[in-house]
């Protein structure tokens, strides 16, 4: 649904002004004009607040940019209406550039044509705070509908500011894309057990472990390399040495795998896709294993030292610098009764389940499965309570989600940590109990977020967990998804972080 809200909007505008969309949704950004406190200080005067009152009313609001908007005066009756491409690429700079006392005659004259919808957004563009709504992938997909590009070619363009962003929306033959390295076209892995023992004995597999069944993609092309996820999402700018190690792999490679499982920093390649532009994707397990291998050995650093002349020779004492594509290594059950005993361990390696490639090709007309085969571990399941929500608009293409974000927690010895934020779907949030209390029990707000009280307690199901710095908990649910609301247990009941940090595989030492 946002992808087609947003390529109509693009198709309503005139070039100038999808251009100045097309900037602020890229997050390229605004000069920053304003300082939060200078911004602070001229609602205040502006209002004729103290300044306890305006720190009240950004409390009250949530944000300094929409308390701001709200304590300033109402536009005259006649304010003149700008297109977002004046404020954008003029009124903006002029402000930037302002000595420090004009800012406040300038910044009252904008107020007075902008109305406190349109002030919120104007303070957040000054003062650096803007977030784009929308994601990068959701944008390329809704560029690529309206000018015909492939949607990789838009997500391509976008990366490091490569072309400038009127370009992205020229039609498809006023564009060249032979640089662009394409991902191959994506088919998930079948799910499902493996053949019973009697059709298929353990020796006919390469058994792996599964760190997700929808792998990424990195490609080698004549423009470059690129890290594509299973869903169409660049991921370059998280990865740099991935990056540069990949780009020592001939040119029309394609490597399938995962990025930063279990290890921080490294690229784990499955199979060979393509290597020189030819097709390797029905290679067996072992001729796959060998080709992975050579193309590896052939991208790692060789250690090179200085001459003192401007000369460089390898060097045979040097330490080499750590490998960053690796391949994943193969695990060996002697019969499958080992291989379920595996696949019971995954969850404490970081892993979901094991990943079982044919030794060699099945003949023409076998009924078993070809592989490759994504066997999953069970998913596990915590208990944890509902601490804030937020409603948003609906992101889906088919208008399945429930326009509302969740913040689930667990327990600590002195509170409460966030593990997960869902989308709940339509279904738990519309049972009448549930919402009754949900309206009765907000206990803050904090610009579109909501907080709660832990009384409402829900079971999460997951397919493991892994450490994580960038969480308040330190730990990151793998693929969580909500499975019930639990009304008959109590915050007591719900489970601890502890116990989930248990649940992570041990961190390397």
């Amino acid at each position: 649904m946002q992808e087609t809200l947003l390529r109509d909007h693009l198709a309503s505008l005139e070039i100038a002004e999808a251009e100045a969309t097309l900037h602020l949704l890229l997050t390229r950004g605004l000069p920053h004009s304003l300082h939060p406190t200078r911004l602070r200080q001229l609602a205040g005067e502006a209002s004729g607040l103290s300044e306890w009152l305006v720190a009240e009313s950004e409390k009250t609001a949530g944000s300094l940019a929409e308390a701001a908007s709200l304590l300033t005066p109402p536009p005259g009756p006649g304010c003149r209406s700008h297109p977002l491409a004046h404020w954008v690429t003029r009124r903006a700079g002029e402000l930037a550039l302002a000595p420090l006392n004009q800012q406040a005659r300038q910044l009252r004259e904008q107020w007075s044509e902008l109305d406190p919808s349109e002030r919120c957004l104007w303070h957040q563009l000054l003062t650096g705070g803007f977030r784009s709504p929308v994601k990068t992938t959701t944008l390329a997909r809704s560029i690529a509908r309206l000018s015909g590009h492939r949607a990789e070619a838009i997500a391509w363009r976008m990366l490091a500011s490569r072309v400038p962003v009127g370009e992205l929306l020229t039609p498809a033959q006023t564009l060249d894309t032979h640089e662009v390295p394409f991902p191959e076209p994506y088919s998930p892995w079948p799910r499902g057990e493996p053949p019973p023992e009697a059709e298929s004995p353990v020796s006919d597999w390469v058994f792996e472990w599964l760190w997700d069944p929808a792998p990424s993609q990195l490609v080698r092309g004549p423009g470059g390399v690129a890290l594509w996820s299973a869903e169409g999402e660049l991921l370059n700018g998280a990865h740099a040495a991935v990056m540069e190690a990949a780009a020592r792999l001939p040119d029309g490679t394609t490597l399938q795998g995962w990025i930063d499982l279990p290890g921080e920093g490294h690229f784990l390649v499955h199979q060979v896709v393509k290597a020189r532009g030819c097709d390797l994707v029905r290679m067996s397990g072992t001729e796959r294993r060998g080709v992975v291998a050579a193309l590896l050995t052939a991208a790692t650093r060789s250690p090179m030292a200085s001459s003192g002349q401007g000369e460089l020779f390898m060097d045979p004492l040097a330490t080499p610098s750590p490998p960053t594509l690796l391949a994943t290594t193969p695990l060996t059950p002697s019969s499958w009764e080992e291989a379920r005993g595996l696949l019971a361990s995954a969850h404490r390696q970081g892993a979901v389940g094991l990943l079982l490639t044919r030794q060699t090709p099945l003949p023409a007309g076998h009924p078993g499965p070809a592989g490759p085969l994504a066997w999953e571990a069970p998913e596990l399941s915590c208990m944890a309570a509902l601490t804030s929500f937020e409603r948003l608009p609906d992101e889906r293409e088919d208008g399945g989600g429930s326009g509302l974000r969740w913040t689930l927690a667990a327990r600590t010895p002195t509170g409460w940590l966030p593990v997960a934020t869902l989308d709940p779907g339509r279904e738990i949030p519309s049972i009448p109990e549930l919402q009754g209390w949900i309206e009765a029990q907000i206990s803050g707000r904090h610009g579109p977020v909501r907080t709660l009280p832990p009384g409402q307690l829900f079971e999460i199901r997951f397919k493991g967990v892994q450490h994580s710095r960038r969480h308040k908990a330190g730990l990151q649910l793998v693929a969580p998804r909500l499975a019930r609301w639990a009304p008959s247990h109590t915050p007591g009941e719900a489970s601890t972080v502890e116990a989930l940090l248990q649940l992570a595989p041990p961190i390397p030492r």
